[in-house]
């Protein structure tokens, strides 16, 4: 039998096969802390960091200025830092509905947000532990001057770089989620739409065919009731769109 014999309906199924392949067979989402699902642990990150965000805002000074580890923040400063976490919100907002909504592109802006912001922490932990490194975040005390200034700078820089380090892990593993939760909605948004042009291709070239087969398909039957239901050569009409003749019960 010659390629030419195969039925068409075979290669439009195939499509369809492959389209619903790619959505549904994928390799398994890892969970957010080995037990929750992404979308959840999107949500949760989008709420703490809204939280900082509030908090840097509410913090901010037009008018004085006020030091931090060493680092005085002018006003500056301090309002350029509120402008950006402002930014940040309306951002977390349109986050926070993509989760609901299952949309790839707020998401996107988020993560671009949620990375710029990870590298500028990156950036102030190394700082931070520069500043250990020479006892910058020491100053004298009655306590420094008992126990020894060594010992107080030791103690309190391996604490800083130790929160540093812990924030610095969660934020990396906030932009993996993010960016692992983005990629799934992508997928799925382009194995939908391979779907649907999969089923509109199908249904055109059903009617195509139909066409072109209209003549076989409208040859006269035997007039023995029993071969009616046999399908005849060709390619068969749709489901229901051609009426089964009975024959009278005797």
């Amino acid at each position: 039998q010659n390629s030419d014999s195969v039925p068409p309906s075979t290669g439009v199924a195939s499509a369809s096969g492959m389209a619903f392949d790619l959505e549904f067979e994928h390799e398994p989402l890892p969970l957010f802390l080995g037990s929750y699902p992404l979308d959840f642990g999107v949500q949760v990150i989008c709420v703490l960091h809204c939280i900082g965000c509030l908090f840097f805002i509410a913090a901010a000074s037009s008018v004085v200025s006020t030091t931090v580890l060493g680092f005085e923040l002018l006003p500056e400063l301090q309002v350029a830092l509120a402008a950006w976490h402002l930014l940040g919100v309306s951002l977390i907002a349109a986050a926070l509905v993509a989760t609901v909504r299952r949309q790839a592109q707020p998401l996107q802006a988020y993560l671009y947000y949620l990375t710029a912001t990870t590298l500028a922490f990156i950036a102030l932990a190394v700082r931070i532990y520069m500043m250990g490194s020479s006892c910058e975040v020491v100053t004298q005390s009655k306590l420094s001057q008992r126990v020894g200034l060594s010992w107080t700078c030791g103690l309190v820089s391996a604490a800083w770089d130790l929160c540093a380090l812990c924030v610095l892990a969660f934020v990396a593993y906030a932009c993996w989620t993010v960016r692992n939760f983005k990629d799934e909605l992508l997928q799925r948004e382009g194995s939908r739409l391979l779907l649907e042009r999969a089923a509109v291709h199908d249904e055109n070239l059903r009617r195509k065919l139909a066409e072109e087969d209209g003549g076989r398909s409208a040859a006269p039957r035997s007039a023995d009731p029993t071969t009616w239901a046999v399908p005849q050569p060709g390619m068969q009409p749709p489901w229901g769109s051609v009426h089964i003749r009975s024959a009278a019960a005797t």
